[in-house]
């Protein structure tokens, strides 16, 4: 069964681990209902931590089939998941599945060199960085 997932780093389009999921069905721009703080640890893994004073995340949703859900979460494991609502760049609301780190403390990558982008778009803080 296939299932929506909502992804806002290094599996997006154009990034490194898109390989794990340009086979699947998508992508879709979207953006979290819910808020987040999205920070960028020190070899440039992006990570969300849950936090009701932080913002919207930018990222896309994917449709994936059963055997990409079982590599992906072994590849996301260590952090939490759970079903959010996003909105579509067409406005519909649809629930997705997202990996995030209930601290800061928490997270699989967070150390005290951790960068916050608060722009909520991990595409857009990578591009900016690049020569």
């Amino acid at each position: 069964m296939r299932r929506r997932y909502f992804f806002y780093g290094t599996l997006r389009s154009g990034f490194w681990n898109n390989h794990y999921i340009n086979r699947q069905r998508g992508p879709n721009l979207a953006v979290t209902t819910d808020l987040f703080r999205l920070f960028i640890g020190d070899h440039g893994i992006p990570f969300l931590v849950k936090d009701p004073t932080g913002y919207p995340i930018i990222g896309e949703v994917w449709e994936l089939d059963i055997a990409t859900q079982d590599l992906i979460y072994r590849l996301e494991q260590g952090y939490d998941h759970g079903d959010f609502d996003v909105v579509l760049a067409n406005g519909e609301k649809v629930q997705a599945t997202l990996f995030y780190a209930n601290s800061l403390e928490s997270s699989v990558y967070g150390t005290k060199n951790d960068i916050e982008e608060t722009s909520g778009d991990y595409a857009k803080n990578r591009r900016s960085r690049e020569p």
